[in-house]
């Protein structure tokens, strides 16, 4: 009897020590269960130095430690095409990285395993937007049955550009202390063979046919993988081909600052009461509302027609003048939000009107050419706005080494 009492006591310790608690922070409204075809999914705040080892350590690994796929196919699931990546070895993880314009999706895989056990996805171009990398991790999951226990998780950096991070890991995988907010430069790109100043140089002078051009040369000498910064490039460019000669280009070398007008659009005068022009040291297009006249009116207010009128208060600089011959000038220089340029391209068609104080008015039909040359000159505007974005996140994805 009493070695029957001792032998029920070891397996019972024996038992007891082989459990494998957790301990990842415990929900306590639910328990945590094995996942078939759902993910467990949970949402905390952390820090830019955050790691895994704040959401999930394990001494043991099980033998469902990994996603069972690699990672060329977990992109796949993601883009819904093959996606080129390149790849890096960070102490005892192989990383591969799929960058495309949005963000950094990472694949990471312990050296002694197979397949990944950790995806995450990192905003690189345009910061502060609402997760837009858990719309990477939420695809997966929507599209693959997981085996394994997972957590998905999603937490702002907390630097000054609010960049998210979103992840989906195998809680008992060995993943605990890889750094989530390391970025992977790639091993080739435009912007790492050209000069920074140069190209910014190039940029403020509005000279984007000879970018085009270096950029085109590139492509053919080197065949660079489909993730290079390059082809951004072209596509950004390609589209302003046709309007080039119709694009006229001012460069203030004091200023360092070129302007783009239309040909033909470029001043007021008794046909054109509608100058659009963009600059390259801004981000919001410009215009130049006015006429030429016999009569004063002191106009205060612009009102433009649109599906909702576009309304104008005239500020103490309005520029007002007599010509030589007699005819009487005034103009107002303004910028415009993107909406409203959005609302002036919707319609080809809009009435201009300039309302004086005691409620007299002139109305000015905006012509076809004065509308063409907002067309030309927005696209103009995008292109800056591209130019400068792909350059500064391109170089916010560099890390020191």
């Amino acid at each position: 009897m009493k070695k029957k009492c001792i032998v029920l006591l070891f397996i019972t310790l024996f038992l007891f020590g082989c459990e494998n608690p957790s301990k990842l922070p415990v929900d306590n409204s639910s328990q945590a269960e094995t996942i078939q075809s759902e993910i467990s999914v949970q949402n905390e705040p952390l820090t830019q130095e955050s790691t895994l080892n704040t959401l999930s350590s394990t001494e043991e690994s099980s033998n469902l430690c990994t996603f069972g796929i690699s990672s060329k196919e977990i992109a796949q699931i993601i883009y819904n095409k093959e996606t080129d990546f390149y790849s890096k070895n960070i102490n005892d993880y192989n990383v591969d990285v799929f960058p495309n314009e949005d963000y950094l999706l990472f694949c990471v895989t312990l050296k002694e395993d197979k397949f990944p056990s950790l995806i995450y996805a990192y905003d690189q171009s345009k910061p502060g937007r609402d997760k837009s990398s858990d719309a990477l991790i939420q695809t997966f999951i929507e599209n693959f049955s997981i085996e394994s226990e997972v957590r998905h998780t999603s937490f702002n950096l907390g630097n000054s550009s609010n960049q998210m991070v979103s992840c989906l890991y195998v809680k008992n995988s060995k993943v605990a202390d890889f750094p989530l907010t390391i970025q992977i430069p790639p091993k080739t790109d435009y912007f790492l063979t050209i000069d920074a100043e140069d190209y910014e140089v190039a940029c403020k002078e509005g000279r984007y046919n000879d970018i085009l051009a270096d950029v085109q040369s590139y492509i053919v000498s080197t065949s660079p993988p489909s993730y290079d910064s390059a082809y951004e490039l072209i596509s950004v460019l390609t589209p302003i081909v046709e309007h080039w000669d119709s694009i006229e280009i001012n460069y203030d070398s004091i200023e360092k600052v070129a302007i783009f007008t239309y040909a033909g659009v470029n001043k007021i005068n008794s046909n054109i009461h509608f100058v659009p022009y963009a600059t390259t040291n801004e981000k919001l297009i410009h215009s130049l509302i006015g006429f030429y006249d016999s009569d004063w009116i002191f106009f205060e207010d612009i009102i433009i027609s649109s599906n909702e009128n576009i309304e104008i208060s005239a500020s103490y600089d309005k520029l007002e003048k007599v010509a030589n011959n007699g005819q009487i000038y005034e103009a107002y220089d303004t910028t415009f939000e993107n909406d409203n340029i959005e609302e002036l391209l919707s319609s080809p068609t809009h009435t201009i009107r300039f309302v004086a104080k005691d409620g007299s008015f002139k109305d000015y039909m905006m012509s076809d050419k004065e509308y063409e040359a907002l067309v030309t000159i927005a696209k103009f505007q995008n292109v800056r706005n591209n130019l400068s974005d792909l350059q500064f996140h391109f170089q916010q994805r560099l890390i020191q080494e």
